[in-house]
């Protein structure tokens, strides 16, 4: 008999518990095929996947040689080495960033009893962000944390400058009286600069101050400019390409994204004649791969999740960009549908909780403590 009251004690005991922390409203969370209707009566979210955008700035050199490059040793004593046209290229730049993109494998619907007390909040590609969250949340777009790419700019003269040639210079008439001709012009520009360093001028009113640095580097941008007729001159180009690569579930994956020939640059896979560039992306937990090869079992997991939200647990993994010879960049970076699937159990999911999830990952950021109503 003794028993028997104490049973109906603790009985008695968990019901009164069972009501004054109250239960979700919802009945279940059940992974949705991407073709069925929406349902009123169901709030639907997505859980992300990673996608990687890959940038290369490239440079395209092009070197030209002097007009004049036989006369350099002649007037200035030193050869001219540049005697013939050049294009080359070289990559100048290579970043790795990451993007959520939302995968039709991973829609889940939360069927409810009643309306909900719990506000459940999704960010503006329907990831999940979290429950209860108070304004002050700041909620991620999955979007704002990549930054625009700048790349190098080439210094751009507004005006550009082109050397003075007197009517007298065309009426010369060999090429070699030409360049002996140019070749003054320098050394009374060097001498102009000397006067002006120096404080001597045929006249009274020297420049002094900013002017004098303005009209210094004039001299100096002439005198390279009638130069590059014996030297050579060189262009600098600069060209973004951008590539996009999306994981598969797979421990370890390489990819060829593009060829590269310092001859004719970025070029296409079908190129044979320039090198490969590869993508390799590597899961940094080797103990994940047994893991991996059972999500795909996940994945297709159609049964209902009685009282419990899905989240992921990203997996670090290393993104490397290689050649054949050396790794050109690498960036580790949590790649969602490497990671697995979790459950948040049934007894965190009430209204006096609040719970925050990285929408853009997918994963869980904090729970708070359960604070219960007063009595």
């Amino acid at each position: 008999m003794k028993y028997l009251f104490l049973f109906l004690f603790l009985f008695l005991s968990l019901i009164l518990f069972t009501f004054s922390c109250k239960t979700p409203d919802f009945l279940a969370v059940e992974r949705i095929n991407k073709d069925e209707i929406n349902s009123p009566h169901k709030l639907y979210y997505a859980l992300p996947a990673t996608m990687l955008k890959i940038t290369i700035v490239q440079e395209k050199l092009s070197l030209n040689p002097g007009e004049y490059s036989q006369f350099a040793m002649q007037f200035f004593g030193v050869p001219a080495i540049r005697t013939s046209a050049k294009v080359s290229y070289q990559m100048k730049q290579i970043r790795i960033e990451d993007q959520a993109y939302l995968d039709s494998s991973r829609i889940f619907s939360i069927s409810f009893a009643q309306n909900p007390t719990m506000g459940i909040t999704l960010n503006s590609k329907g990831f999940i962000a979290g429950i209860n969250l108070s304004e002050k949340n700041q909620i991620e777009n999955c979007t704002a944390h990549l930054q625009s790419f700048c790349l190098y700019k080439n210094k751009i003269e507004n005006a550009p400058l082109i050397p003075y040639y007197p009517k007298e210079f065309f009426q010369l008439g060999t090429k070699q009286t030409k360049a002996e001709y140019i070749a003054d012009k320098v050394y009374s520009l060097r001498e102009d600069r000397q006067y002006l360093s120096i404080g001597e001028a045929t006249n009274a009113v020297l420049p002094d101050g900013e002017a004098l640095k303005v009209m210094m580097n004039y001299l100096q941008q002439l005198e390279n400019k009638y130069l590059e007729l014996f030297y050579g001159s060189e262009k600098s180009e600069l060209d973004t390409f951008v590539f996009w690569a999306s994981p598969k579930d797979i421990a370890f994956q390489r990819e060829l994204l593009f060829r590269f020939s310092p001859e004719t640059g970025i070029a296409d896979i079908t190129n044979v004649n320039a090198s490969p560039v590869y993508l390799d992306i590597e899961t940094k937990n080797i103990d994940q791969i047994g893991r991996l090869e059972e999500r795909t079992k996940i994945i297709r997991w159609k049964a209902e999740i009685p009282g419990g939200l899905v989240y992921v647990i990203p997996s670090e993994s290393n993104i490397i960009i290689r050649n054949d010879v050396e790794i050109l960049n690498r960036k580790t970076i949590q790649i969602s549908q490497l990671g697995k699937l979790g459950v948040l159990p049934v007894s965190l999911l009430n209204p006096y909780n609040t719970i925050e999830f990285y929408p853009c990952k997918g994963t869980l950021k904090y729970i708070s403590p359960n604070l219960l109503p007063e009595k």
